[in-house]
């Protein structure tokens, strides 16, 4: 899997926080106390982030990290760094 999502990385650090996924009598399925969206569930899987057992793997931590990274702020150069205007 290339990069995260938004909804992607929120998913996975519900798993990575220890939430369990579970199923109540009627099908509904829940992911801690959010109703997760089963299709970013399953991508999760067939990308390798979760295992079968649904348990975060070594790459999905790394996906997550570099995600939470890219959304860090970018910062400027310092001032004598930059080029003065032409005069």
């Amino acid at each position: 899997m290339g990069t995260l999502n938004e909804r992607e990385a929120e998913t996975f650090q519900l798993f990575l926080n220890g939430e369990q996924l579970w199923s109540w009598p009627n099908g509904t399925i829940q992911l801690g106390q959010s109703f997760p969206d089963l299709a970013i569930v399953n991508r999760l899987v067939i990308s390798g982030l979760l295992d079968q057992n649904y348990q975060p793997t070594e790459q999905g931590r790394s996906a997550l990290q570099s995600w939470l990274k890219s959304r860090e702020p970018r910062s400027l150069p310092p001032s004598d760094l930059l080029p003065s205007p032409a005069q």
